[in-house]
């Protein structure tokens, strides 16, 4: 039995101790594994066989039932179970209700859609445009004025810088739907850049089928318009159907050759209410022509004249 004890190993039974040695788990792999703080979603890993007793010292393994006999029996296998990875459970927020949604809304924070509202549709609800208005961002805002369902005001009052063909382009847009169904108010008030080009537009959109005919508000205070333009102008809120305030301040109506019969054709607009001519220096012959005129009319409800006292009397 000493000498079954103390022989060396055969081939086969070095590769069975080589694989047993291998196979088994390192010291610092086990404390890895018993580390309080490891991650509860690490992937376990593979389960492997681990061979129980080693061959070279296992006297019990090699020893046969009788004296000095070797057992020539397969070692002893025993499989690991992998630990079972920690399950996690993710919880998403819910989604805020109707009820919640108003109660925010109460508390005074408006909702996306109202914030964005004026950017969609910047001419919506009486949305104003903002001052120094430039002919490429008025270019821009023309491009979306056929996209809108409709169209109640555009106020472009204040915009020094547009250039006459800018301001043309732009008053093309007006005509046909949605501006023709809807557009209420057309204020260019202060806009120098206008001239003979946007006025003619703007002579078409009064007069035109398919122009502004349900307008009731126009201003065109502070543009120097052209004597041809403004006696045309004149004539058409004569006939136009629906307008009720026209602001004509700074014009240079005072100074066109025939101003008695272009504050004439005016006055005779049928559903004129409100009609402002400041600023605008008129002869007697003129104001003689505005009071008989003025006496006549049945709806006009104010006559604003500030600054007209320079005319010699």
């Amino acid at each position: 039995d000493w000498e079954s004890e103390s022989r060396p190993m055969t081939r086969e039974e070095r590769k069975f101790h080589d694989l047993g040695s291998f196979l088994q788990p390192s010291r610092r792999s086990k404390a890895k594994s018993s580390r309080p703080g490891s991650r509860p979603g690490r992937q376990a890993p593979l389960a492997l066989p681990h061979l129980m007793g080693g061959l070279a010292g296992g006297a019990d393994a090699r020893r046969g039932s009788r004296g000095g006999s070797l057992s020539s029996s397969a070692p002893v296998v025993q499989w690991m179970d992998p630990p079972q990875p920690a399950k996690m459970s993710v919880s998403l927020p819910a989604l805020p209700s109707a009820a919640a949604a108003r109660a925010e809304e109460s508390k005074g924070l408006a909702p996306v859609a109202t914030l964005s509202g004026p950017f969609m549709n910047p001419w919506k609800a009486g949305t104003r445009t903002k001052d120094m208005l430039l002919d490429d961002e008025l270019l821009a805002l023309a491009t979306m004025v056929r996209q809108l369902d409709s169209l109640v005001e555009v106020d472009l009052s204040g915009s020094t810088k547009l250039s006459d063909r800018a301001l043309h382009s732009f008053l093309r847009k007006l005509f046909g739907r949605p501006a023709m169904d809807s557009l209420a108010k057309i204020d260019l008030a202060r806009c120098r850049g206008a001239g003979r080009m946007a006025m003619g537009t703007m002579v078409s959109l009064l007069t035109d089928p398919k122009g502004t005919f349900r307008l009731t508000n126009l201003d065109l205070s502070g543009v120097q318009i052209p004597s041809a333009s403004l006696s045309a102008l004149c004539h058409a809120i004569q006939a136009h159907p629906a307008l009720r305030t026209v602001h004509l301040a700074d014009t240079g109506l005072g100074l066109h050759p025939a101003a008695s019969a272009r504050l004439g054709e005016l006055l005779q607009a049928r559903c004129l209410e409100v009609l402002g001519l400041g600023w605008n220096c008129f002869s007697e012959e003129a104001f003689r022509a505005l009071g008989d005129w003025t006496s006549g009319h049945k709806k006009l409800k104010e006559l604003l004249l500030p600054n007209c006292d320079s005319c010699s009397t």
